[in-house]
């Protein structure tokens, strides 16, 4: 995941914009062996419920928590 932030993150400003997110998110993915057949609007609905002030910019904290939780629910069959 840092690899892919930092190729994403090249101007080191500790955000991504709404696209660079959707490539992290598609990227780490496709990292972790899950099948990455999210829509462009699932992407988005993912996005969007991250953004809670609005700014269509993501920190890797908070793409991070993402991650541990879809990675927590991914893994229990009966969630």
């Amino acid at each position: 995941m840092d690899e892919t932030w930092s190729a994403l993150d090249t101007t080191n400003q500790g955000f991504l914009s709404k696209d660079e997110a959707k490539k992290f998110i598609a990227t780490t993915l496709q990292e972790l062996g899950i099948p990455g057949d999210l829509t462009e609007d699932g992407l988005d609905s993912i996005l969007d419920e991250l953004d809670h002030n609005g700014s269509d910019r993501f920190s890797k904290s908070q793409l991070i928590d993402f991650f541990s939780n879809f990675m927590y629910f991914f893994a229990d069959p009966t969630s």
